[in-house]
């Protein structure tokens, strides 16, 4: 699947399931920007994942009602948990698992062996192999059962394994908003574009979550300090709708002219549209931002204190 922006995104955790300690220890301290742990024994980690682990937000969240008897029925229920997912962002609280490195040589079973009992899991999986077993990564990469490879004896080991880590992170992610992408309403989480924006803007910002809040397109972000800042993006055939609502709410002139030419976006925060009257609008407004090469869709970003306001 190409990239995609997901409904959610908030930190998670990674181990590294390897007996040898010094290899593992070197991983955590390296990795520091992350939240890694280390396991020595697969056994061990298979009792955890097994008897103690539950992910916080899995991909049947997504769905009013636990009953998915049909595809068809499956999509008719999608929803956005939109006061879950404000839960889980705003938490400092770290449990869910995104990925998993797995050394193939190991006492008691063999990296491969335990793919094969956790291949139903959701985290992103990285087999970690030597110069001689490199056939095998290829192998267990054809057959499903993990998404990458790494040598270990390879020279830019940890930087080649920290990009590849932020690019499954971000794939765990996109594989739980999946049902989303059936969507038309929901087009734009494709938009190879608007992706390029929407990242520029969490390095910019700091961003370290984020949550879809509606259909329509707003992202509620938080950064390191926990300060919000507002991601929204718009069709541009829904300001067009939105800019004959407000002409017939009694909205000025301008307000309307800048609604139907897609040079505005309204921002209400917590209220809908309908709560506020349209000729009051002004100040709920902001900059539209154009998407090079492409003509559907405009973007903002909110300001921290209009939000906390």
């Amino acid at each position: 699947m190409k990239k995609m922006i997901p409904i959610c995104f908030y930190p998670t955790r990674k181990i590294v399931l390897d007996d040898d300690n010094i290899f593992s220890e070197s991983i955590l301290l390296k990795m520091n920007n992350k939240v890694f742990s280390a396991y020595t024994s697969p056994d061990n980690l298979l009792n955890y994942l097994l008897k103690e682990y539950h992910p916080i937000f899995s991909q049947s969240d997504l769905f009013e009602t636990n009953e998915k008897s049909s595809e068809l029925a499956m999509y008719h229920n999608f929803q956005i948990p939109t006061k879950k997912l404000c839960s889980i962002v705003a938490s400092p609280l770290v449990n869910d698992i995104s990925v998993i490195l797995v050394d193939y040589h190991m006492p008691s079973m063999t990296g491969i062996d335990f793919l094969n009992q956790t291949i139903n899991y959701p985290f992103k999986k990285i087999l970690i192999t030597g110069e001689q077993d490199y056939s095998i990564g290829i192998d267990a990469l054809n057959a499903g059962l993990i998404d990458a490879y790494i040598r270990k004896d390879d020279p830019c080991l940890l930087n080649n394994l920290n990009t590849l880590v932020n690019a499954l992170e971000w794939k765990y992610f996109t594989d739980l908003s999946a049902a989303a992408y059936n969507f038309s309403e929901f087009d734009y989480l494709a938009n190879s574009v608007l992706l390029e924006k929407f990242q520029q803007y969490i390095l910019e910002n700091k961003i370290t979550a984020f949550f879809l809040e509606n259909k329509e397109g707003d992202f509620s972000g938080v950064n390191f300090s926990g300060e919000k800042k507002n991601f929204i993006v718009r069709n541009k055939k829904k300001l067009q709708e939105l800019a004959i609502l407000a002409e017939e709410d009694g909205a000025s002139k301008e307000i309307v002219t800048h609604l139907m030419r897609a040079e505005v976006i309204p921002f209400f925060g917590n209220k809908q549209y309908w709560e506020i009257p349209a000729i009051k609008w002004d100040s709920f407004l902001y900059p539209a931002n154009l998407l090079a090469n492409d003509a559907n869709f405009v973007w903002s970003v909110i300001p921290t204190h209009t939000i906390n306001n």
